[in-house]
């Protein structure tokens, strides 16, 4: 059964705190308002766009004035990302999902809102939701947010030219490149998965147990495993030690 879609802003995902389930469950995010999400609906504007050469790859740079965050796509996703344009207003359901401390957006759906006026109905939305669950005695913890708040911000871009406001995006022209998901062979993660049925036992398998297995480098197994992690085919029980999921 697929799980609910959350009305959310861009504040409660760059906020909150991925969890990896160790029950084999799909990993999920806790907002600051203690909600466990896995697929979120959220309403924003697209201020920056990448896509790789070869058409593989894309990303959006989304904000909705609380903050950034990007949604990736993969194949058929990067082509439906590739649709969209700085300035458009969209509105995106998708998954929540973690890679090297950034959280990001995998789309699911993803079109454009016509009708800015549905903006304001969703901002009302989720703050009659927030009024409910202010009345029900839960109170929003954002103590991480001065902490954490440099690292929200998801844009490829190098350090000398980051901005310093949150809600600004630069335009990024060729530096974008700098942060593209890793191209890897589907011979790799194929055996990297039989790897895994060979390996990971009850605890899991290491990065270096499984680098050995494929005969490939620390950093080659460690970007696989990344993009595996992205795919729901992988997961991690505890740090540092994966298995593979369903």
């Amino acid at each position: 059964m697929r799980s609910t879609a959350h009305k959310v802003k861009i504040e409660d995902l760059v906020n909150g705190e991925y969890v990896h389930s160790p029950e084999g469950e799909p990993n999920h995010l806790v907002t600051p308002w203690n909600q466990e999400v896995l697929r979120v609906n959220l309403v924003a504007t697209v201020v920056d766009d990448f896509i790789r050469d070869d058409g593989g790859y894309a990303t959006l740079t989304l904000d909705d004035g609380t903050g950034t965050i990007r949604a990736k796509g993969w194949s058929e996703g990067a082509e439906e990302l590739e649709k969209f344009e700085v300035g458009d207003l969209v509105t995106v359901v998708g998954k929540v999902r973690e890679y090297e401390g950034e959280i990001h957006l995998v789309p699911e759906v993803i079109r454009e809102m016509e009708n800015p006026n549905w903006e304001l109905v969703q901002e009302l939305e989720i703050l009659e939701n927030r009024r409910k669950m202010l009345k029900e005695g839960v109170r929003p913890k954002f103590e991480k947010e001065s902490e954490k708040g440099p690292q929200t911000l998801e844009i490829s871009q190098p350090s000398e030219q980051e901005s310093e406001e949150i809600g600004i995006v630069e335009e990024l022209g060729e530096s974008s490149g700098s942060e593209e998901e890793p191209e890897v062979s589907e011979d790799l993660k194929d055996n990297l998965l039989l790897a895994l049925d060979k390996l990971e036992g009850e605890d899991g398998a290491t990065l270096e147990d499984l680098s050995a297995e494929v005969d490939r480098s620390y950093s080659e197994t460690e970007e696989a495993l990344g993009v595996l992690l992205n795919e729901d085919k992988v997961y991690e029980p505890v740090a540092g030690r994966f298995k593979r999921l369903g």
